[in-house]
């Protein structure tokens, strides 16, 4: 199942405290903070993980975590403040 997520039966519920990570990786991307430091963050906060860029990368890139179904982790909101925050992001290093 996709993180933040366990699978019950064939269902998909939430998984509580991978939840709250994903909900913070949203945040941290909304807030301007690069993939590659919240990797960081997130291995320093959690030293039995070692969180990797593609990682976060894959978390931020799926619309399954604001979608009804199987069960919302961030809203809607979020998701599109993350992504255009990414997306400004990297213009401006292309710049």
């Amino acid at each position: 199942p996709p993180y933040g997520y366990r699978a019950k039966g064939h269902e998909l519920v939430i998984a509580p405290a991978e939840a709250e990570v994903v909900r913070r990786i949203y945040s941290l991307a909304r807030d301007g903070t690069s993939i590659r430091e919240i990797a960081t963050l997130l291995s320093e906060d959690d030293p039995t993980r070692r969180w990797h860029r593609t990682a976060v990368e894959r978390i931020l890139s799926r619309d399954l975590y604001m979608r009804k179904r199987p069960s919302r982790i961030i809203d809607a909101r979020l998701w599109h403040a993350a992504r255009r925050a990414l997306v400004e992001r990297s213009r401006s290093r292309l710049s």
